[in-house]
């Protein structure tokens, strides 16, 4: 198995293969249970990450090749659960995404790359980039994680340089400190 993601009630289990499979399992009993499995297309490579909004019912693959697919699931039968958009890397070959954060607050991805930008992108809008955070990054991003009760960004990199952002509540509208 790739990667894991377990949701904020403890269950579903999401797994997924180098093979580029997709399983949903039930966790809530002493077995977990397998309720449902999806083939994600190969030709962008397996799944490297998950982020997920489990509120929105939003699963979000990050895959090899830098390409982000979207998955709408339905809690009450996964089978209906389904890829509803994928968004190609506009940036191959030249640069990879490395990392992937779903700021579900602010209704957008951040993505930071292996050449160290950090771009936040709406998803709304087929990922198109909004604008890029000015860092002193320059090698590839390791590492994410987003505080949503103190609306605070953190980001490290491969250099071992490490930054925290506090961001606007309306963010669109002002600067990121």
């Amino acid at each position: 198995m790739k990667t894991m993601c377990i949701d904020q009630e403890l269950k579903r289990l999401y797994l997924s293969s180098y093979e580029g499979s997709l399983f949903i399992f039930s966790i809530s009993g002493l077995t977990p249970l397998l309720l449902h499995s999806l083939l994600l297309p190969s030709d962008l490579g397996h799944c490297r990450t998950f982020q997920a909004d489990f509120n929105k019912n939003i699963l979000f693959c990050l895959t090899k090749l830098s390409a982000l697919h979207v998955l709408q699931l339905d809690s009450k039968n996964e089978k209906n659960s389904t890829i509803v958009d994928t968004i190609v890397n506009p940036y191959e070959p030249h640069e990879k995404v490395s990392r992937m954060l779903w700021l579900s607050r602010m209704k957008c991805q951040v993505e930071g790359s292996d050449k160290g930008k950090i771009r936040f992108c709406d998803i709304e809008n087929r990922g198109e980039m909004m604008f890029v955070l000015p860092s002193d990054f320059s090698e590839r991003i390791t590492c994410m994680h987003y505080c949503k009760e103190k609306n605070v960004l953190f980001i490290g990199a491969r250099d071992g340089k490490f930054r925290v952002w506090k961001l606007p509540g309306e963010w669109r509208d002002k600067q990121i400190e």
